[in-house]
């Protein structure tokens, strides 16, 4: 069954809303998809997350293009060591992703006709396992980071204030791409209100 586009709109209005959250924005539109009464391991389904995402790509890197010019972009510096970290991050994240990717392929849906990752999207006991322990990874998270004063490692700036989502973000990633960290809303109001004041 194709999505209507009343369903498409209010897929897209779930993928934007829990992209401003902690919590997984592809997790949710699934869970909607399911709900809805689609098959989320269906090509098209899997096409239309993938533009969700394309689009809240866009949306993110309008919002903030100010703030990140100012900051990534004033000097060679800066601009340095956040291809560092981004680099790192998106290292890691391929690491993990990887890892995790034949885990599940190869351990968890061993003997399966189609052990393919999109399978998992149609599987909702899984999508809900996902979202419960990444719900604990962010508390246990948030509990540690609270236990250490919010102190940021030496050396290094508080890069959320400057208004990036996922760098120096303490929030777990699935494999695809990072989520955003418990500090990105916060970040969006205090840039949202510098804006308004500007």
């Amino acid at each position: 069954m194709e999505p209507t586009l009343l369903q498409i709109l209010f897929l897209g209005l779930v993928q934007g809303a829990a992209e401003l959250l902690p919590v997984s924005s592809s997790a949710h539109v699934i869970v909607a998809e399911k709900l809805l009464g689609l098959d989320p391991a269906s090509p098209s389904m899997t096409f239309l997350l993938v533009m969700l995402h394309t689009g809240t790509m866009f949306a993110v890197i309008l919002y903030f293009w100010k703030a990140w010019k100012r900051t990534f972009f004033s000097s060679a510096e800066n601009f340095k060591k956040m291809c560092l970290h981004v680099g790192a991050a998106t290292l890691i994240t391929l690491i993990v992703g990887f890892a995790l990717k034949l885990l599940i392929e190869k351990v968890i849906m061993h003997g399966s006709s189609h052990d393919e990752m999109e399978d998992l999207f149609g599987h909702l006991p899984s999508v809900g396992t996902a979202l419960f322990t990444a719900g604990v990874l962010i508390l246990v998270a948030g509990y540690l980071k609270g236990r250490n004063g919010n102190k940021e490692p030496s050396g290094s700036e508080p890069l959320r204030d400057s208004a990036s989502p996922s760098v120096g973000s303490p929030a777990p990633a699935p494999p695809s791409r990072p989520e955003c960290s418990w500090d990105f809303p916060a970040s969006v109001w205090r840039n949202s209100a510098s804006h308004s004041r500007s």
